[in-house]
C-alpha cells in the first residue's frame, strides 16, 4: 500500500506529527505518529510487511493513529496547534513560550530556541 503525503504539522505540547495522507485510490487517512521526520508534501510512504518506508528508506516513525481524513478534525487538530513553524513562514528564532517536547525542531530550528525567560528578554519594550 502507498500513501502520498499532503500536508504535516506538529504539536510541540505532545511531540506528535499530525499528516494528511491520500492513497493511489483517493482514501485520505490522517496519521498520528512521533518520529525525527517532518513528512513533507510530495513524501511517499510504503508499507512493506512490518516496516514503513519513507521515500523507499526505512525510516523509524512510531505511529499512533490513523482515522479516516475529515476535514473538521483536521482543522481543529491545526487549530490546537501552536508550533510557530507550522506557519507558512518559518521564522528564524523559535518563540514559543510554553515547554516543547521536541529535541530536536522538526523545521530545523533545533539550538536556538529560546526560552521564556528569554523571549521576554527580547520582546520590545
Amino acid at each position: 500500500m502507498q500513501y502520498g503525503v499532503i500536508d504535516s504539522f506538529v504539536c510541540p505540547e505532545t511531540g506528535t506529527t499530525f499528516s494528511c495522507v491520500i492513497s493511489r485510490n483517493n482514501h485520505k487517512a490522517i496519521l498520528w505518529y512521533e518520529g525525527m521526520q517532518l513528512l513533507t508534501s510530495g513524501d511517499v510512504l510504503t508499507k512493506e510487511k512490518d516496516r514503513l518506508l519513507v521515500n523507499g528508506r526505512r525510516d523509524e516513525l512510531t505511529l499512533h493513529k490513523i482515522s479516516i481524513f475529515n476535514a473538521g478534525l483536521w482543522k481543529s487538530l491545526q487549530k490546537r496547534s501552536q508550533c510557530p513553524g507550522n506557519k507558512t513562514y518559518h521564522p528564524a528564532l523559535c518563540f514559543y513560550r510554553a515547554r516543547c517536547l521536541f529535541e530536536c525542531c522538526p523545521y530545523g530550528i533545533c539550538g536556538v530556541r529560546l526560552s521564556p525567560l528569554s523571549y521576554r528578554e527580547a520582546e520590545p519594550e
